[in-house]
C-alpha cells in the first residue's frame, strides 16, 4: 500500500476469478512464486485431454483451447460428432498489421456493442450508454448526429462497424476493407463477441484473451520451436482463463520429457506440496 498523488493503491494478491491453485500454476510458467509454496486443494490436471468421457462430465460450461485453428476446427467436429453442445468460435485477425495495432481494440469494441445489444438475455445487453461512454473517453463528442448514426441498427455487423469507423474519421484502405468485409460476415467470428452465459467454447489461445469458463482444457500440440518468455506469456493466458478447473494435454508423445513438459510436472509438483 502506498500513497500515489492522493490516492492509495493496494497491491492485488489474490483473484477473485480464477481457482487459486490455478493462478499459483500459471504464474509459476511465467518465472513467478518460485520459491513459494501452495497450500490449498489442488485444481490443476494434467494428461486429461477433450475427449468425450472429460467433456461430458465436467460440471458447468468448459472451453477447449488450442494453439491453431486447425486443431480447434478438429475438436468442433468432434464434439458435434459427439452430440456435446459446443461453439467455435475466432476473434478477429488482420494482415495489416499496424492498422491492427491502431484500431483493432476499437472495431472490437464496436462488434462487441453491436451483437450484444438486443441480447436475448437482459443482464448481458451491452447498453446505447456504456457504448456512448466508451465513445466520449477517447474518440469523439456525443451529439444529436453522433446518437443517430450509433442507433442505426438497420445495417448488418459489417456495415455498422464501417460506418462507425467512417463517422470516426479511420482511413481503411481496400485491403483491410475487404479483409473485414470476409471476417464480419463469418458467424464464427461474431459468435466470438456475442455475451454468453453457460456456453462451450472451442476456440485458439490467441482469441481466448479476455474470456473465461468455469473448466479450461489446453491441449498443446507441438514442442514449442522456442520455449521462451513469450511462449510462457500464451500458455499463461491459456491457463489464467480458468475459473475452477484447468486440464493439460499433449497432443503428441514426442513432446513428454521435453523441457516444456519437464517444467509444467515440475510445478503440477509444486502446487500439489509434493515438492
Amino acid at each position: 500500500m502506498k500513497e500515489t498523488d492522493g490516492y492509495t493503491e493496494y497491491k492485488i494478491t489474490i483473484s477473485v476469478r480464477c481457482h487459486p491453485s490455478i493462478l499459483f500454476f500459471s504464474n509459476l510458467i511465467i518465472g513467478d512464486k518460485k520459491n513459494e509454496k501452495y497450500k490449498g486443494e489442488n485444481h490443476v490436471y494434467l494428461d486429461v485431454a477433450p475427449i468425450f468421457e472429460n467433456l461430458s462430465n465436467v460440471d458447468n460450461d468448459f472451453m477447449v483451447l488450442f494453439e491453431n485453428n486447425s486443431d480447434a476446427i478438429e475438436c468442433y467436429k468432434y464434439c458435434k460428432k459427439n452430440s456435446i453442445d459446443a461453439i467455435y468460435t475466432k476473434s478477429l485477425s488482420l494482415t495489416n498489421k499496424k492498422f491492427e495495432n491502431d484500431y483493432l481494440e476499437l472495431i472490437e469494441e464496436i462488434l462487441r456493442f453491436r451483437c450484444n445489444i438486443f441480447n436475448k438475455n437482459p443482464k448481458l445487453i451491452y447498453s446505447i450508454d456504456s457504448f456512448q461512454n466508451f465513445l466520449s473517453d477517447s474518440y469523439i463528442m456525443i451529439n444529436s448526429k453522433v446518437i443517430h448514426k450509433i442507433t442505426n441498427y438497420k445495417k448488418t455487423e459489417f456495415e455498422y462497424v464501417i460506418s462507425i469507423l467512417k463517422m470516426l474519421k479511420v482511413n481503411i484502405d481496400i485491403e483491410v476493407y475487404d479483409e473485414l468485409m470476409i471476417q464480419l460476415n463469418d458467424p464464427m467470428i461474431r459468435n466470438h463477441y456475442i455475451n454468453y452465459t453457460n456456453v462451450n467454447r472451442i476456440m485458439t489461445i490467441h482469441s481466448s484473451k479476455g474470456l473465461e469458463a468455469e473448466n479450461v482444457f489446453v491441449r498443446i500440440a507441438r514442442i514449442p520451436y522456442i520455449y521462451d518468455d513469450e511462449y510462457k506469456r500464451k500458455l499463461f493466458v491459456a491457463f489464467s482463463r480458468a475459473k475452477n478447473n484447468l486440464y493439460i494435454s499433449y497432443k503428441k508423445d514426442d513432446i513428454n520429457g521435453s523441457q516444456l513438459d519437464l517444467d509444467l510436472r515440475k510445478n503440477y509438483s509444486i502446487v500439489n506440496g509434493l515438492k
